[in-house]
């Protein structure tokens, strides 16, 4: 049997572990959720780059090709639609 003191600080140590455990789960959520972030991020640039290099020119419905898009990442125009559409009064 505990006497008075020894119960308070069995008590004691077990919230101190009870609350340990609670921030050691919130820490692994939070660098789990760090993680995603990342390869989400990751994700996100890939399909980005992916975006630039199969975009399909708004006039004519071609692909524009991947070497305007290096140059002109923001065309959205191929080559000779954008010369058309540059002379055009």
């Amino acid at each position: 049997m505990l006497t008075g003191s020894d119960r308070d600080r069995v008590e004691a140590l077990l919230r101190e572990r009870a609350d340990g455990m609670v921030r050691g789960r919130r820490e692994r959520r939070s660098q789990d959720a760090d993680e995603h972030a990342v390869e989400g991020g990751e994700h996100a640039r890939i399909e980005a780059h992916r975006a630039r290099r199969t975009r399909v020119c708004v006039a004519c419905g071609t692909t524009i090709a991947p070497a305007r898009l290096e140059l002109v990442p923001e065309a959205v125009r191929c080559v000779p639609c954008q010369q058309a559409h540059e002379a055009a009064p």
